[in-house]
């Protein structure tokens, strides 16, 4: 039987950087996420990577933090909006142990 538990979506906070961290240096799934070639992440580039989205959203993408039970488990973001066709592509990043538990697609 599986256990109860609550999946939420909020914005982001600066508690939830190691969780992002975590998951954007998981070269595990680096080319699910990029385009670019897999390569170590230093923490610091990724934190002015972060302020920098914050700052220059001109894609107008919005993201979300995905809790389990008041923890942070991964992100959801929708981007590359289209207007005329009414959509949005979807991105969902978790970390390697909130994964193929159902937390995604509940997200979704």
């Amino acid at each position: 039987m599986r256990s109860s538990r609550t999946i939420t979506l909020r914005s982001r906070s600066e508690d939830d950087f190691d969780v992002l961290f975590q998951i954007a240096d998981d070269l595990t799934t680096w080319e699910e996420r990029s385009e670019a070639t897999p390569a170590p992440l230093n923490r610091d580039t990724y934190k002015a990577r972060l302020a920098q989205l914050d700052a220059d959203n001109s894609d107008k993408s919005v993201r979300f933090m995905i809790d389990v039970d008041g923890a942070a488990v991964g992100s959801v973001s929708l981007f590359e909006f289209d207007d005329l066709a009414r959509h949005a592509e979807v991105g969902i990043a978790l970390v390697p142990e909130a994964r193929g538990k159902g937390i995604g697609t509940a997200a979704i």
